[in-house]
């Protein structure tokens, strides 16, 4: 990412923590050529990556030598994506919308294994690859792809720099760069607070099926959602949090784990003892018994 500026797009509007984030993020990429950075839900790390995307094409000049490649791990985000990305004045494309013509965006938009597809259709090699919710870098597709083009610059953004399978996001992506927990002093005001109120669900977990995926064992979704939405579940829900729970939004979770703790532990390889981390890894694997899983409401609007 050292070439000198030969365009210039419109401007990314940027919170002083995002401008260090990207900062950040182009500094280790031109000394590695990899990294990430850990922000909470909600501070606007997907903006970090348009603004990076924009910088890099920026900085090389129009025509780029090499199509920036941005991995969505769904649909319904890559098409917000895609909309951000053009607020900057570069041509966006999206997969599976994208031909043969495309590779004259400089910027493409898809999930992983449609990507890595268009890339082996079209002959085309990207040089800067940019993973939204980098915990699925370590994921079998998104794998692949990097795998694929590791002559290519990544980066990546993300809430929960960890997995419960122990993968580390370092061997993908390079160092973590940034982390900032919700209480972080530089997202005072932005964030509103969090309040949890633990509450016991009526909810066996060894009912629910499972199957398995790229990631490895895991329940399906439907079935799952069709559990935890059930009317034994959500009359647990109200009746142990009263009238709170009318501005609330329910949620199940096992114990949780500080983002900046994890992201500090998965940077240096050494895990916090997660017993939702060992007991999910052997579940998935089929050598323990299911999870287990406590109930709880959460409310956490976002200002931004």
């Amino acid at each position: 990412m050292n070439t000198p500026s030969t365009t210039a797009s419109l401007p990314v509007h940027l919170r002083p923590y995002q401008q260090t984030a990207l900062d950040l993020l182009t500094d280790e990429l031109d000394r590695t050529g990899r990294a990430h950075i850990a922000l909470p839900t909600g501070s606007g790390k997907s903006r970090v990556l348009v603004a990076l995307a924009s910088r890099y094409l920026d900085r090389v000049g129009d025509p780029a030598p090499g199509t920036v490649l941005v991995i969505s791990p769904r649909v319904a985000i890559t098409e917000q994506l895609a909309r951000d990305l053009t607020t900057t004045g570069h041509t966006v494309a999206t997969l599976p919308s994208a031909t043969d013509h495309s590779p004259k965006s400089p910027v493409i938009v898809g999930t992983a294994a449609t990507l890595l597809r268009w890339c082996r259709r079209t002959g085309n090699r990207p040089a800067l690859i940019l993973v939204d919710e980098a915990h699925h870098a370590t994921a079998t597709g998104c794998r692949e792809l990097l795998n694929t083009y590791s002559d290519a610059h990544r980066a990546g953004v993300t809430a929960t720099p960890y997995r419960h399978d122990g993968e580390r996001l370092d061997e993908v992506l390079g160092r973590c760069v940034m982390v900032r927990d919700p209480d972080s002093p530089d997202l005072a005001g932005i964030l509103a607070p969090v309040t949890w109120c633990p509450v016991a669900l009526p909810v066996d977990l060894k009912q629910v099926p499972a199957s398995r995926n790229d990631h490895g064992r895991d329940y399906i979704v439907s079935r799952l959602g069709a559990v935890l939405t059930s009317p034994a579940a959500i009359t647990a829900t109200v009746d142990g949090t009263g009238s709170w729970s009318r501005t609330t939004t329910p949620v199940c979770s096992s114990p949780l784990l500080s983002v900046g703790t994890a992201a500090r532990s998965s940077s240096t390889g050494r895990y916090p003892p997660v017993t939702r981390s060992t007991r999910s890894s052997g579940w998935r694997t089929g050598t323990s018994p299911a999870p287990t899983l406590s109930g709880g409401v959460v409310r956490s609007p976002r200002t931004n």
